[in-house]
């Protein structure tokens, strides 16, 4: 029979950076931005009337290419700190350790994972929105008429159609696709600590540098889970969401977990 301190040793060697799907797609997004942006300046070089063209195409590709960058950056930077963070969790320093049923567990999957591709599609949207209304205004204050107008438009279209799906939208729901995947292969568990919160596919951080735990309650629905939201204590617009199941019964100790999380150190 495998020892508890050997069950432990092999959960910390299967331990992978939980961002890594969502690094993987923030390079192919820098990549497609940097493609686009040597195509634009070949073609400039040949001609160099393409200049609504370039502005249509070169400006949603340079926003590719740095917020891409950017972000696989981030993940990678991220991933190790989730990684040292889980193997503490994993090894007993946790605030709770909660285990589910088959059913229990399958179920939240389907919730959450319906859940996820709701919030994709809206953030494309509110994306593909936002970059429309910031070309038109660019265009309009640019003040030359008519042709400033379409090359604005031109802009906003074209970045919001690129930059939405393609940078917040398909982000976020393949990270899910990813979680949902795990969680319907295995029945998951889920670590709770003063630092972070860990559950088979999903991580957030809810303490150190860089980031705080801005809200936890308990959200009543089909299934019952406990909420975490972390923040960025200097830009508290930027935020992670965790929802995890609470088991059958587990109500009480996941208030004594709210309790806990929202003491003042």
């Amino acid at each position: 029979m495998m020892t508890r301190a050997a069950s432990i040793i092999i959960r910390m060697q299967e331990i992978e950076n939980p961002f890594r799907v969502r690094r993987r797609w923030s390079l192919v997004v820098a990549g497609l931005g940097a493609l686009g942006m040597g195509i634009m300046l070949i073609a400039s070089a040949r001609n160099p009337y393409l200049d609504i063209w370039w502005v249509g195409v070169a400006l949603p590709s340079v926003f590719l290419l740095l917020f891409g960058g950017a972000d696989a950056l981030i993940s990678s930077l991220s991933g190790s700190v989730a990684v040292r963070d889980i193997k503490h969790l994993v090894a007993g320093n946790y605030f709770i350790h909660w285990s589910y049923t088959e059913d229990e567990w399958r179920h939240f999957a389907e919730t959450d994972w319906g859940r996820t591709k709701r919030n994709a599609l809206l953030e494309s949207a509110i994306s593909m929105i936002a970059f429309t209304i910031l070309g038109l205004i660019v265009g309009l204050l640019k003040g030359e008429g008519i042709r400033s107008f379409v090359v604005g438009l031109l802009v906003g279209l074209s970045g919001g159609l690129v930059i939405g799906p393609f940078m917040f939208g398909a982000g976020g729901y393949l990270q899910g696709k990813k979680a949902y995947r795990e969680r319907m292969a295995a029945t998951g568990e889920v670590y709770i600590g003063p630092k972070a919160v860990y559950t088979l596919g999903v991580y957030a951080r809810l303490a150190g540098w860089g980031t705080k735990l801005g809200w936890v309650a308990i959200e009543q629905g089909d299934p019952k889970t406990l909420s975490l939201i972390s923040r960025h204590p200097f830009l508290q617009s930027s935020s992670t969401t965790v929802r995890v199941p609470i088991p059958h019964g587990k109500d009480e100790e996941a208030k004594a977990v709210i309790a806990r999380l929202s003491a003042k150190p």
